[in-house]
């Protein structure tokens, strides 16, 4: 049986792009087993298998009846199990699977120095100011409330409400905190 990944990412330059991978799996094969074939062959460790998750689902399909064209959404969702096999997760030969990658980004905290975290392209300033909280009220000192920390990448500073993608953040970038 053959199982197709799709991986959808942004390159450097901001710019889409996309992957098919094609692995040899049988029922059997648990999703760990896949992920390990994945890094191996495809990815060769430019992703850890905790930077990344791999769903099922997600398409629009057109369906067609006499005098009527339709689409329907499947909604996507999560294999979260990696001791599950292929058979349980239901998964027929052929099978498209998505793989959605997690930023491996370096976050500066002035108390803490640089740590590794994990963001989506989605992902916004929020997301970076609760993480930074965390890692401030980890650290022993005083108390931080996410709505005190700024963030900025390179010279530009993150805006609230735009995503890591706006500013063309990709892998092992680093992002600087301050209060």
């Amino acid at each position: 049986m053959y199982i197709f990944i799709k991986y959808e990412y942004l390159a450097r330059g901001g710019d889409p792009g996309e992957e098919l991978y094609e692995i040899k799996a049988n029922e059997n094969t648990t999703l760990q087993e896949v992920k390990e074939e994945l890094n191996k062959s495809f990815l060769y460790g430019e992703l850890e298998p905790q930077q990344y998750e791999i769903y099922t689902g997600g398409e629009q399909y057109q369906r067609s009846e006499p005098g009527a064209d339709y689409y329907t959404y499947t909604e996507p969702q999560l294999l979260s199990e990696d001791t599950k096999t292929l058979k349980e997760y239901d998964l027929k030969d052929g099978e498209l699977l998505h793989l959605k990658a997690k930023l491996k980004i370096l976050l500066y905290v002035p108390c803490c120095r640089f740590n590794t975290v994990y963001f989506y392209t989605h992902n916004t300033l929020e997301d970076i100011q609760k993480e930074a909280a965390k890692i401030y009220n980890n650290s022993g000192g005083v108390a931080r409330q996410p709505k005190q920390i700024s963030a900025s990448y390179g010279l530009q500073e993150l805006e609230e409400h735009d995503q890591l993608s706006t500013y063309n953040i990709y892998n092992y970038s680093t992002i600087r905190t301050c209060l």
